[in-house]
């Protein structure tokens, strides 16, 4: 019977930080400096007001990109409408008569 290899848990795995993965860090400073900038600085909100802000914006990102982006942002990409048409050819060039530099070369 052969013996079986014992394999490291962690290697399909994506960096975390605690609990949170690590790829969501800048987008979370990203939300969380915006939110400062405008909430405090700009229209001058209440601390209370800024956090809720902060964390709703970040929780809301972890949500739409937590299991892959693509999967939230594909459902905006209209895919294309085929449709089936009959539309007549019409020829870029006319090749009714010789153009003027065929009849000097002859």
């Amino acid at each position: 019977m052969p013996s079986f290899r014992k394999v490291n848990k962690s290697l399909d795995l994506s960096p975390r930080i605690g609990p949170f993965p690590a790829a969501q860090f800048i987008p979370w400073l990203i939300i969380g400096g915006t939110v400062f900038i405008l909430g405090k600085r700009v229209f001058n909100l209440p601390w209370l007001w800024v956090i809720i802000l902060i964390i709703w914006g970040c929780s809301t990102w972890w949500v739409i990109t937590s299991g892959g982006y693509y999967k939230f942002f594909s459902k905006f990409i209209e895919p294309p409408h085929w449709v089936r048409g009959m539309g007549r050819t019409q020829a870029l060039l006319s090749h009714k008569g010789k153009t003027n530099n065929e009849q000097n070369r002859r």
